[in-house]
């Protein structure tokens, strides 16, 4: 599963929303895949449960994030949704 998620990064690499990929490996009972951190981790940002209201703020920061991505990256979408499709016939 893994070696998907690490071929479809690779070909969307160069959009800043996009992580390096520093490995992708297997071994017999696990696979790994390393990559750049973006940012820091919501766990990382709260000391406690979080309330409805961070939540829905967290949402809707996701959701903007999303809509911005598909709105200024449809180059590399394309470039990838062409990539996936040869893909399908190699």
């Amino acid at each position: 599963m893994l070696r998907y998620e690490s071929r479809i990064l690779q070909l969307l690499q160069g959009h800043p929303a996009i992580p390096a990929i520093y490995g992708y490996g297997q071994l017999p009972h696990f696979e790994y895949l390393a990559m750049e951190l973006l940012g820091p981790s919501i766990e990382g940002c709260t000391t406690g449960p979080l309330g409805v209201t961070t939540v829905v703020r967290i949402v809707l920061q996701v959701v903007c994030v999303a809509l911005r991505l598909l709105l200024t990256s449809s180059f590399t979408l394309l470039k990838f949704a062409i990539a996936f499709r040869l893909g399908a016939y190699a």
